[in-house]
């Protein structure tokens, strides 16, 4: 049965109008950082359910309300809309603030350029190789990470979405050569992995410039690192959805499906280590 509630957005400079608007027992606003964060500064009456736990507390989401998900500029928020928006659950609506706490406090907030990733590309065999392609960006991405930053807390999340990536590409190797028995690849994974280049990530924006972000907002770069890597795996979680939606195939809508399922599991990985990232109370 087709679920009732709709996914959307409301941008943050319009959440105070929506709050002043609604009845109280119209709507839910959850913050989904972690507690170190919310002390610091949350929105008045705000719920406090890290983007880590979501799925094991959906019990204290209330579906007769409208659902709104921040954090600090969207990118757990908008994870949050997806894990919910998969669930059991069935609220009425679900939205997540754009632009999070930062646009709130009026902090400028810059986001990554949008590219039309698969222009020109036909065929689901050439958009396969352009997915791998994309992931090869990611472990390429995770791994600068490793190197830039060894010693730090999110070092450790760094290296296992750098086997996670690279077994995604596998998979969608996988996927290709199955597709082409009638002609068979002449290349392994390994050499169609080591020859892209992998030089943009699936939301379009350049791996060294990813990397860059890290360590110059003056912010935590664990957060830091948190926000952008979730922002990577949403964007791809995102393309393969919508790929799906393109497709009249049975077979290929299941294959990107299955793509963005593994997709939300790398941002379950990323969300489950956010609690490093939180700093203790003094």
């Amino acid at each position: 049965m087709e679920k009732r509630g709709k996914t959307g957005i409301i941008y943050a400079d319009d959440l105070r109008d929506f709050m002043n608007k609604s009845r109280e027992t119209a709507y839910q606003l959850v913050d989904v950082r972690e507690p170190g964060e919310y002390k610091k500064g949350h929105i008045p009456g705000a719920k406090l359910i890290p983007l880590r736990e979501i799925e094991d507390r959906l019990n204290e989401l209330d579906p007769e309300r409208s659902l709104l998900f921040y954090c600090a500029s969207g990118a757990r928020s908008r994870m949050a809309t997806a894990f919910v928006a998969d669930s059991p659950l069935d609220p009425k609506a679900i939205y997540n603030v754009e632009g999070g706490i930062h646009a709130w406090d009026g902090k400028e907030i810059e986001d990554f350029p949008k590219v039309k990733l698969f222009e020109g590309i036909k065929g689901i065999d050439d958009i396969l190789i352009t997915a791998i392609d994309f992931e090869k960006g990611a472990w390429r991405f995770y791994s600068s990470v490793m190197d830039t930053f060894p010693e730090s807390s999110f070092a450790p999340a760094a290296k296992s979405l750098v086997k996670f990536e690279k077994k995604h590409a596998q998979v969608l190797y996988k996927i290709l050569r199955k597709r082409s028995r009638d002609k068979p690849m002449d290349v392994s994974f390994e050499e169609l992995f080591e020859n892209l280049k992998g030089e943009f990530l699936e939301g379009g924006e350049s791996v060294q410039g990813a990397v860059q972000q890290i360590g110059s907002s003056g912010d935590n770069d664990c957060l830091s690192f948190a926000e952008l890597a979730l922002d990577i795996e949403y964007r791809a979680y995102d393309l393969y959805r919508n790929l799906s939606y393109e497709t009249e195939d049975t077979d290929d809508k299941h294959i990107f499906l299955s793509l963005s399922e593994q997709e939300k599991g790398h941002a379950r990985v990323i969300a489950r280590n956010t609690r490093l990232c939180d700093t203790p109370p003094t």
